[in-house]
C-alpha cells in the first residue's frame, strides 16, 4: 500500500533475527515482483542468507540470478570471524554445475586465502593444475592437502598417482 520502503525494513529486521524464514517467503516477494535491489535491502547482511535465496533461485531454473546472490553472499564474509570452507564450497560447487571452470578456480583461490587449512581446497586446486599441466604446482598442491590431512587416503592417492606420473613420464 505504497509502504514499501517500511516493508522492505521491516522484512531486514525479521531475517536478521532469524534467517530461517527467509524460503518460507520467497513466494511472497516472487508475487509483489521485488527488485534486485529491494531484494538486497530484505536479505541480511549474512553470506548463509545470501546463499540460501541464491540457492533458491538456482533451483527454480534462475541461473543469472543465482549466480549474483551467491557471489554477493561471499562479500558478506564478517571481518571478525573466520570464513567457513561451505560458504566458498557452495559456490565453487555451483560454478562447476554451470561448466564455468575459471570461475570456480577463482574461488578456491579465495578459499584457500581465507580458510588455509581446509584440505579439500588444496586437493582441487590441484586438480586443476594437474589438468592445465601444471605439474610442480599441482604436486605442491597435494602435498599440502596431504599434510593437512594425512590420514586422507584419496588425498594420499592423488600425490601417489601424480610422483608415478612424473617420475615415469605420463
Amino acid at each position: 500500500a505504497g509502504e514499501r520502503e517500511k516493508a522492505i525494513n521491516l522484512l531486514n529486521k525479521r531475517f536478521t533475527r532469524d534467517p530461517s524464514q527467509l524460503v518460507e517467503m520467497v513466494p511472497i516477494f516472487e508475487s509483489q515482483q521485488v527488485s534486485r535491489e529491494e531484494m538486497a535491502g530484505i536479505l541480511p547482511e549474512s553470506v548463509s542468507a545470501w546463499i540460501r535465496y541464491g540457492d533458491y533461485l538456482e533451483n527454480a531454473g534462475r541461473i543469472e540470478e543465482a549466480l549474483y546472490y551467491r557471489k554477493k553472499a561471499l562479500d558478506y564474509i564478517p571481518n571478525n570471524e573466520r570464513p567457513k570452507p561451505h560458504w566458498y564450497v557452495q559456490l565453487v560447487r555451483f560454478y562447476q554445475r554451470q561448466k564455468m571452470e575459471k570461475e570456480a578456480v577463482q574461488v578456491i583461490r579465495k578459499a584457500i586465502d581465507g580458510v588455509p587449512d581446509y584440505a579439500p581446497f588444496h586437493a582441487w586446486l590441484g586438480d586443476y593444475y594437474r589438468k592445465e599441466n601444471i605439474t610442480y604446482r599441482a604436486l605442491e598442491e597435494y602435498e599440502r592437502a596431504v599434510f593437512l590431512e594425512p590420514e586422507n587416503p584419496a588425498f594420499q592417492r592423488r600425490l601417489r598417482k601424480l610422483k608415478l606420473d612424473i617420475e615415469f613420464g605420463n
